[in-house]
């Protein structure tokens, strides 16, 4: 039974995002969980969020900045925050603090916990890409936070072991807590379900904001050598974007818009249909620090095709095991890894059955209990 069932003041717990409108739906799992067992969630951030976002908002004026980075497919983007939100944080009060990673939003929340005496936490989502990987002087700015906060939540082990290896943290003041957890299927799938698919043969999913660094490109590309080979399958591409248009074309191009179906965005509380009904599951991307709709597929019980490039590679996602681990920028990799799902539907259901087992003990109620109990 909840504190606010009790008749007790019920625990506020404040998420600050650096971006409501890019992070609040990969967080939402959470926040859902944590309000039905009575807390009441704060997120904070810049941006609008997107709707059916359960947390109540508060918005900070913030600037965006983008410096270039050649080579990785990925700018280098943070937000300027102003100390505004120390006086917000003060008019919350609230029980615990959970910061996303190291932004300067993160350095004003643990001035304001200090202040107020309240608990602040950094929570770190996994751990950086080799071509990601910060430099000497964030490195130091890093190890100050975390110095001056709580403690750390490591959302991985390999969270965990950056945390302590790269960034000095003290053993005990880590926790080990996954946070970031796929929705619950049977809330992803509220009706109406999208018109049957006509797909002859498997059909492969993508999910994601349609931008140049995800890739899907790759995937038409890899679509139009297996369909010259003759095989039947379908592609079934959810998101939008500025890259959209771009991708419509490239499809027209290839000869491929027959085979590849562009469902547009797709609230998170629909998108269970299209996993549901999927075959098998394809990220391209060329950097993802750790993709949550491969976490959602494997929730669904999906073969994953993940490139090399995600965090979930080699961890979540084991190469031969519930998926495939491969380099997006080669198609001839990309076809490959599908070719196989497509042709031996005995591995593709082996595969999803061990894809079903990866996730089972994550779920967003035991995350949100988990964080009531440990972090008050």
């Amino acid at each position: 039974m909840s504190g606010s069932e009790h008749g007790s003041p019920a625990t506020t717990v404040v998420f600050v995002v650096p971006s409501l409108t890019n992070s609040s739906a990969h967080w939402e799992p959470l926040f859902g969980a944590l309000g039905r067992l009575g807390a009441s969630v704060v997120a904070v951030g810049t941006g609008s969020a997107p709707p059916g976002i359960s947390a109540r908002m508060e918005r900070l004026p913030g600037t965006l900045v983008t410096v270039r980075r050649r080579g990785t497919g990925h700018n280098l983007q943070f937000y300027l925050v102003s100390p505004a939100l120390i006086g917000l944080l003060r008019k919350i009060r609230p029980d615990v603090i959970i910061c996303m990673e190291y932004s300067i939003a993160s350095m004003w929340a643990i001035v304001a916990g200090r202040w107020l005496g309240r608990r602040v936490y950094i929570f770190q989502e996994h751990a950086a890409a080799a071509t990601l990987r910060p430099g000497f002087l964030k490195t130091a700015y890093r190890r100050l936070l975390v110095r001056l906060a709580q403690g750390v939540i490591a959302n991985t082990p390999e969270a965990r072991a950056e945390v302590l290896d790269v960034l000095k943290a003290r053993p005990d003041t880590v926790v080990d807590l996954p946070l970031l957890v796929p929705r619950d299927p049977g809330r992803s799938c509220t009706p109406p379900e999208p018109s049957p698919s006509t797909t002859e043969g498997p059909e492969f999913l993508v999910v994601g904001r349609l931008v140049a660094p995800k890739n899907v490109e790759a995937v038409l590309d890899a679509t139009a050598v297996l369909r010259a080979e003759g095989l039947r399958f379908g592609v079934t591409i959810a998101g939008d974007g500025p890259h959209a248009a771009a991708l419509h074309d490239h499809a027209v191009r290839a000869g491929v818009e027959d085979a590849v179906t562009f469902v547009g965005a797709v609230p998170g509380n629909r998108i269970g249909h299209y996993y549901r009904r999927a075959d098998a599951f394809v990220l391209p991307s060329l950097g993802d620090y750790r993709s949550v709709s491969v976490l959602e597929a494997l929730q669904f019980g999906l073969p994953v095709v993940d490139s090399i490039f995600d965090g979930n590679a080699h961890t979540t996602v084991r190469h031969g095991h519930n998926g495939f681990v491969v380099d997006p920028r080669s198609v001839k990799e990309l076809a490959g890894a599908m070719r196989t799902l497509i042709v031996d539907g005995g591995l593709r259901a082996a595969m999803a059955a061990q894809s079903a087992r990866t996730l089972r003990h994550l779920t967003p109620e035991s995350s949100a209990s988990a964080v009531l109990e440990r972090l008050r």
